[in-house]
């Protein structure tokens, strides 16, 4: 990106909204380079103290991290919203970083390319879910051919996926705090890329569903969706005190210490009903030490800490708190 922005002589801003992982990852890719500012959006006091430090201790002035008052589902609604205002910027190019971006999901099909090409047999997934965009990623390497024949949708206590799935329909809830910050997730943006394959690639009928999901905050699914997936599909969502019993379960079974996030799809997978005789492949979406307190619990011990990790405590932070309003975020942006 660094290239192609200085090919074209505009500057490059980036803007992601994060529930806690993206957005670390996206500061250490672009941190340093130059014609670059990246700013991220988290939600205030709901991603865990090592995921936030990731993201607010990195000393670059090209960096800016806002702390939103308010949910997840207020920080993606506000990037999008700038992002639909900067894309007419002639000086800048400007992109997102989380699953809003498409190019998220072609990496992230890859990885099931992958995945299928190693596995070699059909097989099933079970993914953690927040905001879809993973877990889609495996439909779209189903209707390429990988021999996905089974999804496993998961889910934490926000189980606006799981309802979805289990009902065809859903509505908007609140956004609970859980053990699985990156899974606090009550609109996830994915499901419009999802309801546009169900429609048969219809742009314009999603668009006026789309609009009555942020007028009613209702979304439906239509009548025969099963039938247009290239595999079959269920959803699971697990609480906290699962999430605790799971993590410990996996670690006395195995000597392997997972993140709340990925015990998720552990238990999901355990209590699958319709995978049949597949074999089911867990997605682990990150790493035990950026929720210590989590595991702690559930273990009686804290993971070890990465090198990369160990002084996080000790670096100074910069974030601002912002009132989850469009003004307010364009105002501390500038």
């Amino acid at each position: 990106m660094a290239e192609l922005s200085a090919h074209s002589g505009k500057k490059l801003f980036i803007l992601g909204a994060t529930s806690g992982d993206t957005g670390s990852a996206a500061i250490a890719a672009f941190s340093g380079k130059p014609n670059t500012r990246i700013v991220i959006l988290h939600p205030d006091g709901r991603v865990s103290p090592v995921q936030r430090r990731q993201m607010t201790t990195i000393d670059d002035e090209g960096v800016q991290n806002i702390a939103l008052k308010g949910s997840f589902d207020d920080c993606q609604r506000i990037a999008k919203a700038l992002l639909a205002e900067r894309s007419a910027c002639k000086d800048q190019s400007v992109l997102s970083v989380n699953s809003i971006n498409w190019g998220r999901l072609l990496f992230q099909t890859a990885y099931y390319v992958h995945m299928g090409a190693r596995m070699g047999r059909p097989f099933a997934v079970s993914v953690p879910s927040g905001n879809f965009g993973n877990a889609l990623s495996a439909i779209i390497a189903a209707k390429m051919g990988v021999p996905i024949k089974h999804l496993i949708v998961a889910t934490n206590a926000n189980d606006a996926l799981s309802r979805i799935f289990s009902t065809g329909e859903t509505d908007r809830g609140d956004v609970r705090h859980t053990l699985s910050p990156a899974m606090d997730i009550q609109i996830p943006s994915n499901l419009e890329r999802l309801l546009y394959l169900l429609n048969g690639c219809d742009a314009a009928r999603t668009a006026q569903q789309m609009e009555g999901v942020a007028k009613n905050g209702h979304l439906s699914l239509p009548e025969k969706w099963r039938e247009a997936l290239p595999l079959t599909l269920e959803a699971m969502s697990v609480d906290d005190e699962t999430i605790l019993s799971t993590i410990a379960e996996t670690y006395a079974k195995t000597d392997r210490i997972i993140d709340p996030h990925t015990a998720v799809a552990v238990h999901a997978a355990q209590y699958a009903k319709h995978a049949g005789e597949l074999e089911i492949i867990s997605i682990s979406t990150a790493h035990p030490a950026k929720f210590p307190e989590a595991v702690e619990r559930a273990l009686g011990f804290a993971p070890p800490v990465p090198a990369s990790l160990r002084d996080l405590f000790q670096r100074e932070e910069r974030f601002d708190v912002v009132d989850p309003t469009l003004d307010a975020v364009r105002t501390a942006i500038g």
